[in-house]
């Protein structure tokens, strides 16, 4: 499950923009988010990113959860728009709170300054490619 934790202009098209006011209201009970961006003075013509959201991951491992854009409208009138992670773009994405990996215990045993080897292993029931690291 997710939860809208922030809704955020900076880093978009409204972000100098000191006319323009953003309301917001986030209704976590129904998973809706509504968002409404207006100008109290001038319009501009612009393209590029409107506004950001920060998610936080609020389910159980396994759990499943989508993020969709219902309604996009521009002057009151509907407009092209979707969603974008990674410079994709979508109506509608769907997420899935990962797995943790599981390492398989083992013990390491050497002397100051003698060179040890050993072996670390893991699994990984979403099939993620694991990196160790050993400090």
């Amino acid at each position: 499950m997710l939860e809208v934790t922030e809704i955020a202009l900076t880093g978009g098209i409204f972000e100098n923009q000191n006319d323009y006011i953003r309301e917001s209201k986030i209704i976590s009970a129904e998973g809706r988010c509504n968002i409404v961006i207006y100008s109290t003075v001038n319009l501009i013509r612009a393209k590029g990113d409107v506004v950001f959201l920060k998610l936080s991951v609020i389910g159980k491992e396994g759990d499943r959860s989508s993020l969709t854009l219902s309604k996009f409208d521009v002057n009151d009138q509907p407009a092209a728009g979707g969603l974008s992670i990674n410079d994709r773009f979508s109506q509608s994405i769907a997420f899935l709170v990962n797995h943790r990996p599981v390492a398989e215990s083992g013990t390491l045993t050497t002397n100051e300054d003698t060179e040890a080897s050993g072996r670390l292993t893991a699994t990984d029931n979403d099939s993620d490619m694991l990196n160790f690291r050993i400090v």
